[in-house]
């Protein structure tokens, strides 16, 4: 048993070594930290009041930063806004896997200062808007309600592109970074008879 288990164990690691390793890479316009503090303008597309999406360091934020989030983080800022902000960015994972499971993930810390206000994040939505990944609204008579911490999205095919949306509503506030993606290799379904199950573990 010793034996078979040894051997096993090696086989699973040489088999974790060859396969190809997923890679992460950066959502394109999300690289906030190579832009400078000020209006946003880094290839995102903005719709709604634009001077209120800026890139502010981490470290004027204090508690409202992100969790993990370091040098600069984008701010969509509708506080005494008039009407929704809305930042869309669009990624393809870049692997060679059609089928793969393309992941993005972020951090993010979300206000919402009045009744009724809210946040939600859209992906691949289509502009539909009505089936949202996400979405944050603060209880009544609890403004300002907060939420934070890291999220992740799961799309089908790496190589397409994806859009993911997120839409602030007058009288919240988010805070954005760390965007990554990752195609995630599809695993295929394995049977085995019960006798061969059997007879590994004699």
């Amino acid at each position: 048993m010793k034996t078979t288990t040894k051997t096993l164990t090696r086989l699973f690691l040489l088999i974790a070594l060859t396969l190809p390793a997923a890679a992460l890479a950066v959502v394109p316009g999300s690289g906030f930290d190579g832009m400078a503090p000020g209006q946003y303008a880094g290839g995102a597309t903005v719709t709604g009041d634009a001077t209120r999406v800026q890139v502010v360091p981490a470290a004027d934020l204090g508690g409202a930063a992100p969790p993990n989030a370091f040098g600069n983080v984008l701010c969509i800022d509708n506080r005494g806004g008039t009407g929704n902000i809305m930042v869309s960015f669009t990624f393809n994972c870049g692997d060679p896997f059609p089928e793969g499971i393309c992941k993005v993930e972020y951090d993010f810390y979300f206000e919402s200062w009045q009744i009724g206000s809210w946040i939600g994040v859209f992906t691949d939505d289509a502009g539909s808007y009505d089936n949202p990944d996400d979405w944050f609204q603060p209880p009544v008579g609890f403004p300002p309600s907060t939420s934070w911490g890291d999220n992740a999205e799961g799309e089908r095919d790496c190589q397409a592109g994806h859009t993911i949306d997120f839409i602030v509503s007058p009288g919240a506030v988010a805070y954005l970074d760390n965007f990554t993606t990752e195609c995630l290799e599809p695993i295929a379904n394995e049977t085995a008879e019960w006798g061969t199950l059997k007879s590994m573990y004699r």
